[in-house]
């Protein structure tokens, strides 16, 4: 029966108060007298409760008018005087459900309940959280370790009761796995780089989550330079140098049970706790799911938060609403989230603070690097193939699809095959495709009789829900012989196919055994083209791009094959002109082959020539090393941003300091992959 009325309201900064009563959310806008007479009045059987944004001063004054009866004074209530009725049980009016927070920032979990005398237990999966006796749970500089199913329990003389959970998850916001085109702003045309997905803290780290995780580093070994400096627990830390930021990241992620990125030695297995240490890319784990500072690449494409062209993370204008920057006139840093967030949800990746990154000063850091790396039997720079070059093309005996088999051995066994045909395995092909035949090695086996073979058919089935057999093939003795299974129906779309096996030789010592099964399309040619393997180490390749020059007709087709010694994989039409990771189990590509099936009875007649084929490797990119360039230079480090000191500058634009000085407005913010 209580109600409360909103006295006065003042908010400094853009956002607006709720007042959460039971089920209902009122929101006040800033400052606008006209609109508190509209919303002036909150009636329910619960409490009140104000929220506002990080850093932004609100004062609100509610006048709250009791029951009829009830003590004025009395902040949880009361029965009226001489009242005979015992005192109410606890009874929860509201709690939130779910709650989320930026990994480093704080929350509160907040219950509201009616009851006399009302005592509080906040427990985190189901256990007591020691001190957590209070309707409010503060959540401070929050890290995975957070996360949970909170409840409380709330009591009195009259019993008690358990909230529903609230699931707590502790963010930090994700960059998708992709190509992107940066530092083209400011008219330049930009570059792509490929980077694997990330997570990057939504706030410049403060100094409050800096001090606690400082603390936890020098009493496990660590040592820093700087202390760190702020205008507030709340503000971003700064006056660190980049070695801080590097050991300080380590120390998180051990402190949370992440595996470190950063390491003193080329094998990664120091870690980096002390010293002014000059690492390099050698020195860093670039794939386990410990904290990092992002690489200059990662850290432009999470500020832009999908824009391309722009010179700003949020368009094209410096904008005082946007950032703290010298026309903000605030003259220092604010705390985190005083501004509105950009693209993936980050705040203050323009001013306030510049902001350390990994790499170092040099045109490589943020450059695309690649080679054209192929020659051609003839030695010329390209592999040039027209009605002139029809011998170069060579009948495809290898697989055309993506799933076309492969080399696993497979055998008989006597004590439950006998001499009986078994099937021993399937091959389920992506589509259905066209197959002149499968080709295998075969061989028998026998400890010391002569008398012995082993027997393969292969059974291909048909996109008309058909099957036959091919004609069998035997290989006497214990040579690997290689064996080819026509198509008995080749005119028809294949789907799947079955490997079939017998030996004759009625003893447990002999087997028949087939390796090295791949299905072929003769209606296919090939070029084969040989990588100039010295190019390729230069640099750690992660990333490569095929581009054929060709005309084509409907009904052609092109795909290619990668190889490095026996390891392959194989790319589809779609893949020709893409920027494509490095397969898992090729480092060092050495060989190319691209296949042509062409609607003309030859590759070399009618429309489909194809004339150029260009491999470029690409080492500045991110599957497993989303690094730029290492330059010899040690003394440079990148900064990205601008800060509060000085007018924004473009996202093409970069700043640079030498990373064992600690600028007093360089903070910084990490990265994480997930």
């Amino acid at each position: 029966g209580d109600s409360a009325e909103v006295a006065s309201y003042v908010a400094d900064m853009p956002g607006r108060l709720e007042y959460a009563f039971d089920a209902y959310t009122i929101a006040l806008p800033r400052g606008d007298d006209a609109l508190l007479s509209e919303q002036s009045t909150l009636i329910g059987p619960g409490s009140v409760r104000l929220t506002a944004p990080t850093g932004v001063v609100n004062v609100a004054i509610l006048k709250v008018n009791r029951a009829s009866g009830r003590d004025p004074n009395k902040v949880q209530g009361s029965p009226a005087p001489d009242s005979t009725e015992p005192a109410p049980a606890p009874t929860i009016v509201s709690v939130p459900q779910t709650r989320s927070v930026a990994r480093g920032g704080t929350t509160t979990l907040f219950v509201s309940a009616s009851g006399d005398d009302l005592s509080y237990q906040w427990k985190k999966n189901g256990v007591d959280i020691s001190g957590a006796t209070s309707a409010g749970l503060p959540l401070q500089n929050a890290t995975g370790a957070d996360e949970g199913n909170y409840t409380v329990v709330i009591s009195n003389s009259e019993g008690s009761v358990t909230s529903d959970p609230i699931v707590v998850a502790v963010k930090m916001p994700a960059v998708p796995t992709g190509v992107y085109r940066i530092n083209n702003s400011a008219g330049a045309t930009g570059h792509d780089v490929a980077l694997t997905g990330f997570s990057i803290d939504q706030h410049e780290v403060t100094k409050a989550f800096w001090d606690e995780v400082y603390a936890w580093a020098v009493n496990n070994g660590y040592s820093f330079t700087n202390a760190g400096i702020a205008e507030g627990p709340e503000h971003p830390v700064h006056s660190v140098n980049w070695y801080d930021c590097v050991k300080w990241a380590n120390a998180l992620s051990e402190r949370d049970g992440h595996t470190p990125c950063y390491y003193t030695d080329n094998n990664c297995t120091q870690v980096y706790r002390t010293g002014e240490v000059d690492l390099t890319n050698y020195n860093v784990r670039w794939n386990v799911d410990g904290y990092r500072l992002p690489t200059e690449s990662e850290w432009e494409v999470a500020a832009r938060g999908g824009l391309e062209g722009s010179k700003y993370a949020w368009g094209e204008s410096a904008s005082t609403s946007k950032a703290n920057f010298d026309q903000s006139l605030h003259g220092a840093t604010l705390p985190v989230g005083s501004y509105p967030s950009t693209g993936y949800g980050l705040y203050e990746i323009g001013g306030n603070l510049r902001e350390w990154v990994w790499d170092r000063n040099g045109s490589g850091s943020y450059g695309f690097n690649f080679k054209e790396i192929f020659i051609d039997p003839n030695g010329s720079n390209n592999f040039i193939i027209d009605s002139n070059t029809t011998a170069f093309w060579e009948p495809n005996t290898r697989a055309y699809t993506p799933i076309y088999g492969d080399d696993e051995e497979l055998k008989t066994i006597y004590s439950t095959d006998g001499t009986n045909w078994v099937m021993k395995k399937t091959i389920l092909l992506h589509k259905p495709t066209t197959v002149s035949g499968a080709q295998n090695e075969l061989k028998g086996e026998h400890s010391s009789s002569a008398n012995y073979y082993a027997d393969c058919k292969i059974k291909f089935f048909y996109e008309d829900e058909t099957s036959q057999f091919s004609a069998n093939q035997t290989q006497w003795h214990v040579s690997w012989v290689q064996k080819n299974y026509p198509n008995p129906s080749p005119g028809k779309l294949v789907t799947k196919i079955e490997i079939w096996l017998r030996q004759n030789y009625s003893a447990d010592s002999t087997e028949a055994f087939a390796r090295k099964t791949h299905l072929y399309d003769s209606t296919a040619k090939f070029i084969s083209l040989k990588l100039e393997k010295p190019l390729i180490e230069e640099q750690s390749t992660t990333h490569f791009c095929v581009n054929l020059d060709m005309g084509r007709e409907e009904g052609d087709s092109f795909w290619f094959e990668l190889f490095e010694g026996d390891q392959n994989q194989t790319y589809t039409d779609q893949d020709i002109g893409k920027v494509l990771p490095l397969p898992g189990n090729i480092t060092k590509p050495d060989q190319l082959r691209v296949y042509t099936r062409a609607k003309s009875t030859s590759p070399t007649i009618g429309s489909t020539i194809l004339k150029s084929v260009y491999f470029r490797s690409f080492y500045n990119s991110a599957i497993q090393n989303p690094k730029g360039l290492w330059v010899t230079v040690a003394s440079e480090r990148v900064l990205r941003d601008n800060h509060y000191a000085e007018g924004l500058q473009y996202l093409s634009k970069r700043n640079f300091s030498s990373p064992g000085n600690r600028y007093s407005t360089v903070g910084f913010r990490l990265v994480q992959r997930p």
